[in-house]
């Protein structure tokens, strides 16, 4: 692990593949193995061992998350829909999945029912007080143009954390609903807002999604 939030994935691979030779079926050190290899572009070589590993174990969503987190850091969204849709599917999933799935529609830049409906199963199973999937609600709702219900949101994300001025993520979710208004200047500045993170960055963390709609208003 230090290796690898040093971002010396080549030296964090060496110590996995070492990890894994003891333990093949250890979720840890598959996990370790995939996460560096994705950070080095082979994810060929990462998609082999998770489908390898999932075959062997059909019903560990863990292996599943990882392969969708794979596709994601390619930038390949719409492959980590695919996926994360299987485990939807697969009656496996969980409430961050269901979250997980409305959150890759904003980079895969579609957003539909379904992912509304993930969205909403998300804030349902985490009792409608998780920040983090009324944040996703939010957002949802904002790109589908609903904004009186996204300004909802970002108010109760608000009332959940207890803060009385928005942070990053309730920025971003304001950059989205000045957008539907039309208030490009607006948005740029809520966009602007969002901190970037300290250390090794989330292939989807908000911070990379308001740069990429920073880039998009800028290019307007």
């Amino acid at each position: 692990p230090a290796y690898y939030y040093a971002e010396e994935y080549g030296k964090s691979k060496a110590v996995a593949d070492e990890l894994l030779k003891k333990y093949p079926d250890s979720d840890t050190a598959i996990s370790m193995v995939v996460d560096a290899e994705a950070r080095l572009g082979e994810a060929k070589a990462a998609y082999a061992l998770l489908d390898a590993q999932i075959k062997k174990h059909p019903d560990d969503r863990r292996l599943v998350v990882m392969e969708s987190t794979v596709a994601q850091e390619q930038g390949d969204f719409a492959r980590a829909a695919k996926i994360l849709q299987g485990l939807l599917n697969s009656g496996n999933a969980e409430a961050v999945d269901y979250n997980d799935f409305a959150w890759n529609s904003l980079f895969e830049g579609k957003v539909d029912a379904t992912d509304l409906q993930a969205a909403q199963q998300a804030n349902l199973l985490t009792g409608r007080d998780s920040d983090a999937v009324l944040q996703t609600l939010g957002c949802v709702y904002a790109a589908q143009g609903k904004t009186t219900e996204a300004k909802q949101l970002a108010q109760k994300v608000m009332d959940v954390l207890d803060i009385a001025e928005p942070n990053s993520e309730v920025w971003f979710l304001y950059g989205m609903i000045y957008q539907q208004y039309g208030a490009n200047q607006a948005a740029i500045a809520a966009f602007k807002r969002v901190k970037k993170p300290v250390g090794l960055i989330d292939p989807v963390d908000t911070y990379v999604l308001a740069q990429r709609y920073l880039k998009e208003l800028h290019a307007q």
